[in-house]
């Protein structure tokens, strides 16, 4: 067997200073030490600033409170982390600090506002505390006191829920003014309350409807007093108002908004004056409702006007009636001629209508029946009245109804006879015969004879002269 052996020393190995390259050291690898000018850094044991955070199971000793005073702290700052500082009052937003300066203790649970809110506790002079909480979101919210056996009491501003376990209800207030006496009393002030019993609660005073005084029974009540600037008011739930005295006025009784009043003298009711023997006569105005214990219908009024579109057989009604102008009459149906009219409607077993025309030369009037819903027919009235004439041996008479009688005499045969009024429309008839004054010349056994009868005349056929008369319209 051939071993082999390389030693390095430099020197002699019992005066050599180091092996030139081993691989441990007392046994511990080159790992376990630190080298020369290592690039970390320790805490020093005399006082140093951590860059990150110290994790241990507890501490002993004192925390360092650094000086933040000008330096505001929002609740993000904080990541799972407390801290504590040194601040101005007014950098915190202390309302009436005590002092200027506070102890600020901030914490924030978790990283986010999911894990609640952030927490700050200031801490300041004569044990003044006080607590807030604010997120990331919303900022912080305002400062509460916090209250101690140390700043309770007088003039703390300590708005307890209860004392010695009773409420505030069950003390009266304190009050520097006496009691008025249930035997009786004067008081020098105002007694204010919602209302006020009379023996029992069936009779209380209270009040009313605005501001009015309202006087309350078991039945009702009454509110009396002005509601507004123009009125004193009596108001009531009941139904009426009883007085068991006459009722007197100075000036007037008057019903409201309403124009019904009396006076010592006269009076109205809605506006219409009340009638009575002291106002009522000639000139009064009065419209009574009977006249001599008659109606108004049973006297015929003013003339009423039918205008134009209307049908006279819808005009039932007795009274006089009238179309004034032509135009408007040829609007009116059911008329018997297109001229302007006086109506006059009259009263039987049924009605009856009595029609005139305006014309002053020769009106003529029609009259006609209606009964069980059924007019008759216009029938023109004849008067018999002459409205035309010319008396002489040729001549004629005009009737109103225009009936027109001709007479005169005519020569021999073929001569031709003029009448003295020619018929407008018609002759209806010619009688001739003999002409004589006396009976000495007539001859029965001569005969006349009228031919070629027009409405203006006719042609003779008798050998001798004669005398006519023609009847016609």
């Amino acid at each position: 067997m051939t071993v082999l052996i390389s030693i390095d020393i430099s020197g002699k190995a019992s005066t050599a200073t180091y092996a030139s390259d081993s691989d441990k050291l007392d046994g511990y690898d080159s790992s376990h030490f630190a080298t020369v000018g290592h690039t970390h850094s320790y805490v020093s044991i005399g006082g140093d600033t951590m860059t990150g955070k110290l994790t241990a199971p507890q501490f002993q000793g004192n925390i360092f409170i650094p000086d933040t005073r000008n330096n505001a702290i929002n609740p993000g700052d904080l990541k799972s982390e407390a801290r504590i500082d040194f601040k101005y009052a007014s950098v915190l937003g202390v309302p009436s600090p005590k002092g200027a300066y506070y102890t600020n203790i901030t914490m924030r649970p978790w990283s986010d506002d999911t894990g609640g809110p952030a927490h700050q506790i200031a801490l300041g002079g004569s044990g003044d505390i006080r607590y807030r909480t604010g997120t990331q979101s919303s900022g912080w919210s305002s400062w509460n006191k916090v209250w101690h056996a140390g700043n309770d009491g007088s003039g703390s501003g300590l708005d307890a829920d209860l004392l010695d376990g009773k409420h505030a209800s069950a003390f009266a207030l304190a009050h520097d003014h006496p009691y008025v006496k249930k035997a009786g009393d004067t008081m020098t002030g105002t007694l204010t309350a919602p209302e006020y019993q009379i023996n029992d609660a069936n009779t209380k005073i209270g009040e009313g409807s605005n501001n009015s005084v309202r006087i309350q029974t078991n039945y009702g009540y009454v509110d009396i007093g002005p509601q507004n600037t123009g009125w004193a008011h009596f108001n009531t739930d009941r139904p009426e108002f009883y007085f068991n005295k006459p009722v007197e006025a100075t000036n007037m009784l008057k019903i409201y908004n309403t124009d019904t009043w009396f006076t010592g003298s006269e009076g109205k009711i809605a506006g219409n004056t009340v009638w009575h023997a002291g106002n009522d006569g000639s000139g009064s105005g009065l419209d009574a409702d009977l006249l001599d214990g008659k109606h108004a219908s049973s006297f015929i009024g003013q003339p009423v006007r039918i205008p134009a579109g209307q049908n006279l057989n819808n005009y039932k009604t007795p009274g006089m009636y009238y179309s004034p102008a032509n135009v408007d009459a040829q609007k009116i149906a059911n008329t018997p001629v297109n001229y302007a009219f006086s109506l006059l409607v009259e009263k039987h077993a049924g009605v009856k209508q009595t029609f005139t025309e305006y014309v002053t030369n020769n009106p003529r009037t029609w009259y006609r029946n209606y009964y069980n819903g059924t007019w008759g027919p216009w029938i023109k009235a004849a008067s018999g009245s002459i409205v035309a004439q010319s008396l002489g041996d040729r001549g004629y008479v005009q009737f109103d109804n225009g009936f027109i009688i001709n007479w005169g005499t005519v020569g021999a045969r073929g001569s031709w006879a003029t009448f003295a009024k020619t018929f407008p429309h018609r002759c209806f008839v010619v009688v001739t015969g003999q002409f004589t004054r006396d009976s000495t010349n007539w001859d029965p056994g001569r005969a006349m004879a009228a031919t070629a009868v027009t409405n203006s005349g006719f042609r003779q056929t008798a050998s001798d002269p004669g005398a006519y008369i023609a009847l016609g319209y």
